[in-house]
């Protein structure tokens, strides 16, 4: 196996692990889907000036009053990703999904401080960035299983004549 294909395998396995667990505790643990929950975190957002100004009146129209069934919408898109990229059933289709979710999340959450410096306004959406790139990088790859496509799923292997 080339180390790129191995690179590409290791990190869909961490990624994986790392929503699945995520989801699965949002989902098992009931405290981020309990009712009120995502409205209040996203609430203390706004009022901590952590997100994004140009994303605030997202969050309050339609984040806060549709919290509880977002929050579950939330929790079962991290763990279907982390299914997804585990077993790599409908990898690219999930992976853009899961960099959208990595972006809105970093929107509400991310925003640096007024008068951070170039490091403070890169370090808190330094991570959400580079997460968004993996993800899309790894739908991009089309490797894995994909339903309709093949055993590659990107469609790159050539046609039977």
């Amino acid at each position: 196996m080339p180390i790129q294909r191995a690179a590409r395998v290791f990190a869909r396995i961490v990624l994986g692990l790392y929503f699945l667990v995520f989801g699965g505790d949002k989902i098992l643990g009931g405290e981020f889907t309990a009712p009120g929950s995502l409205a209040h975190w996203t609430t203390e957002q706004l009022a901590g000036g952590h997100a994004f100004s140009f994303f605030r009146s997202f969050l309050q129209e339609i984040v806060i009053p549709n919290g509880h069934l977002l929050s579950w919408a939330v929790a079962i898109a991290e763990f279907g990703l982390g299914l997804s990229l585990l077993s790599g059933l409908l990898l690219a289709p999930a992976a853009c999904l899961g960099a959208v979710l990595i972006a809105v999340i970093g929107l509400a959450s991310a925003a640096p401080a007024p008068g951070a410096g170039l490091s403070g306004a890169l370090g808190g959406t330094l991570q959400s960035v580079a997460l968004i790139l993996l993800l899309l990088v790894i739908a991009a790859d089309g490797e894995g299983l994909s339903l309709g496509r093949g055993a590659h799923g990107g469609g790159r292997g050539k046609k039977k004549e």
